[in-house]
């Protein structure tokens, strides 16, 4: 990358709990590789919200905060919210 920001890392997540305390370890690879991505997760596990600020983590948000539930529909437009994040990001995962 050629300029100074830091790329911005999504993680959209649906497991639960455990799914994602195993996910934040490859979350973390990603963030170093990337010289310490600014990474944000959209998860209902608890244990995401509890990494954000204590981890690479910056910030957990909800699915419901981002119309997340579009990604699952088969007609229609994804959520303006969602595509805003969505474009806001450097690399989904």
């Amino acid at each position: 990358m050629n300029d100074n920001r830091s790329q911005r890392v999504l993680v959209l997540h649906q497991g639960a709990i455990g799914d994602f305390i195993l996910t934040l370890s490859a979350v973390q690879a990603v963030s170093e590789l990337l010289g310490g991505a600014d990474v944000t997760v959209v998860a209902t596990a608890p244990s995401a919200r509890l990494a954000a600020g204590r981890s690479v983590v910056r910030r957990c948000l909800h699915p419901d905060q981002v119309g997340g539930h579009t990604l699952f529909q088969t007609d229609g437009p994804l959520d303006r919210r969602l595509l805003d994040l969505l474009g806001q990001a450097d690399l989904v995962l």
